[in-house]
């Protein structure tokens, strides 16, 4: 009697061996299908909506598009003097004279063999006066 027990353990448990390996190979078929999210899918589909679409935006064709171009005012450093409007001015001078312009320019910083303590005391100005600027060198 205890071989044929033994007998029937071994049958019992190959069922559940193949009842596993069945459901194992249906996740495997899930994950690989994409269901629940899951798979290797790049999210492209087929059908009508997998055609790209191109939005139209009307133009009206009298329209111009016109560039802001930049105004530059430049400032001559050169030594320890600065050259604005044609006119020997210090850095305070300078900076007043552009917060009282309505215009919308740029400094452009035009350094001729310029003092660094000249150059910085003008740099500090401007910033201190929110005005924007660019550095450039004298190329002559």
């Amino acid at each position: 009697m205890s071989k044929e027990k033994k007998s029937r353990k071994k049958s019992s448990v190959l069922p559940f061996i193949l009842i596993l390996l069945f459901l194992l190979i249906v996740a495997l078929l899930f994950c690989m299908s994409g269901f629940f999210g899951f798979g290797g899918g790049n999210g492209i589909g087929f059908g009508e909506s997998s055609v790209p679409v191109m939005a139209e935006i009307p133009v009206n064709e009298s329209s111009e598009i016109v560039a802001d171009e930049i105004q530059y005012v430049d400032i001559l450093v050169s030594g320890s003097d600065y050259i604005f409007n044609g006119k020997q001015m210090t850095a305070n001078e300078i900076t007043a004279e552009i917060n009282s312009s309505e215009d919308d320019f740029m400094v452009r910083i035009v350094d001729d063999n310029a003092s660094k303590k000249a150059y910085d005391v003008l740099i500090n100005a401007l910033k201190n006066s929110d005005i924007k600027y660019i550095e450039q060198e004298q190329t002559d």
